[in-house]
């Protein structure tokens, strides 16, 4: 660019990931005294569909037998009615999937069914839904279930350093499952120097689907 002379570029954004929008575009010069600008791009993308109530399915701390069931709402946010379907051929692996039209072209239900036995740990899948809209072809939905042993020990690593002058105190939560529940009555150590106190059991939180007890651990110098 010549002194005082200008320019026009164009700008592009992908807006197929809703949400808000917050990306900079950076140009850079020769200019000895301002190498480079940057240029904020703003602003929010509307979802072609509303997902309540979240954008992804997960089931919490189930058992690898369960079957147990979970629903989203999918409201058509476009100026027109849309045709949401299952994209033919998608294996769910431990899942059963299926989509039901509860109002024409405007609201849909997504449901996963967890399909037992489940591997402990996370089971994961991906369920893509055709639009037939041309500028968002496809939506996206993760789903998962988290599968956890009957007997959690957190932490599962205590380190100490090698300049600890004192002795110092660590609490380790023991958490089970509470229809299948459990009691500590010993502890066991490979070092003497190693004391502990088994705390009293603690009240059951009622939401939660797990327990726990605590055990006190002293650790020598």
């Amino acid at each position: 660019l010549a002194p005082g002379a200008s320019s026009t570029f164009t700008i592009q954004y992908d807006t197929k990931r809703a949400g808000v929008a917050s990306k900079k575009v950076t140009v850079t010069t020769n200019d000895p005294t301002q190498a480079s600008v940057d240029i904020p791009v703003t602003g929010t993308v509307k979802a072609v569909f509303a997902q309540t109530p979240a954008e992804r399915l997960t089931f919490t701390n189930i058992e690898p037998s369960a079957t147990e069931r979970l629903s989203m709402k999918l409201e058509n946010q476009y100026d027109r009615p849309l045709t949401l379907k299952l994209k033919a051929g998608q294996d769910f692996g431990r899942f059963e999937i299926a989509l039901q039209e509860v109002e024409p072209g405007r609201v849909y239900e997504l449901t996963a069914v967890t399909r037992p036995p489940l591997n402990k740990g996370w089971n994961q899948t991906e369920v893509t839904l055709e639009t037939g809209l041309n500028e968002v072809p496809t939506l996206t939905i993760p789903v998962a279930a988290n599968v956890q042993p009957r007997v959690v020990v957190f932490p599962g690593t205590i380190p100490v350093t090698s300049d600890s002058k004192q002795p110092t105190q660590r609490v380790v939560s023991v958490d089970f499952r509470k229809e299948t529940p459990l009691k500590i009555t010993g502890v066991k150590s490979s070092s003497t120097g190693i004391q502990w106190e088994i705390m009293p059991p603690e009240e059951p939180v009622a939401n939660r689907k797990t327990a726990s007890q605590k055990v006190r651990l002293t650790l020598p110098a």
